[in-house]
């Protein structure tokens, strides 16, 4: 998924942003409001800490929701906290919040698509 507008991104199974390929060449995840149950965000095929440039698409100015505010990234064998993540070089910008009232991300959804 390229991003070019808000969304909203619910997910039971699937992380909110998932590589499937492995290529990251000038893709950004911006912009979104993420929700997800345990805390991670992110699925990556293919994540070496050292060389997140290349093997992570570019995210920032995301609000990510989750039961207590939980965030955590695996890349490779290194897990990495939201404060972590950030000094890394990703989600600039962006937060983590608990994981609001049903009612209130059914409301979300429908300012995204305009109802």
């Amino acid at each position: 998924v390229v991003r070019l507008a808000a969304t909203v991104a619910v997910t039971a199974r699937r992380n909110a942003r998932v590589d499937d390929n492995g290529e990251f060449a000038n893709q950004y995840y911006f912009g979104n409001k993420c929700f997800t149950p345990d805390g991670q965000f992110y699925t990556f095929s293919r994540c070496d800490p050292s060389r997140l440039a290349a093997d992570v698409y570019q995210t920032r100015n995301n609000r990510h929701y989750s039961p207590d505010a939980k965030f955590r990234q695996q890349c490779g064998a290194r897990s990495y906290d939201f404060a972590a993540w950030q000094a890394a070089g990703q989600d600039i910008n962006s937060s983590v919040a608990d994981l609001p009232a049903p009612a209130d991300i059914v409301a979300m959804g429908m300012q995204v698509v305009g109802a």
